[in-house]
């Protein structure tokens, strides 16, 4: 934990927890609804729960369940939201700390590609808390 980091801040109850809470929290990864102010609705952050930089530095454990994770969270996100397509994102640069952003990207989006990414995009604490629960039952389900 370092104290001058945002998500492990987060982690600790120091910041604000993703709309509707972790939809998944376990030993290696957290993961929630990204920032509301900044991203479209049903955009989901896989968050490391210990704090490094980048795959290079996964432990073992890390790494054999962040593939099942990732499959699973990119399935469930597709057929609750209808996307055409989920884009993947890891930058660590805006928050120096490990944590991947899938963002779904709609049939009838005018916006492709990298396009999408660089939107001034922003949804509703309210209306991205009811996804994340949504996300949360059925994954449940699984």
């Amino acid at each position: 934990m370092q104290q001058d980091c945002f998500i492990c801040r987060k982690h600790i109850g120091l910041e604000s927890a993703p709309p509707g809470g972790y939809i998944i929290q376990n030993d290696y990864w957290k993961v929630g609804h990204g920032p509301v102010h900044v991203s479209r609705l049903g955009t989901v952050v896989i968050e490391s729960v210990r704090h490094y930089l980048d795959f290079e530095a996964m432990t073992a454990e890390e790494a054999v369940t962040f593939g099942p994770l990732f499959v699973k969270l990119y399935a469930v996100l597709r057929a609750e939201t209808g996307a055409e397509r989920i884009y993947t994102a890891l930058f660590v640069e805006g928050a120096p700390y490990f944590h991947i952003w899938l963002v779904p990207r709609f049939h009838d989006d005018p916006l492709r590609g990298p396009a999408v990414l660089e939107e001034k995009a922003h949804s509703s604490e309210e209306v991205a808390a009811r996804l994340a629960s949504a996300l949360r039952h059925r994954l449940a389900q699984l």
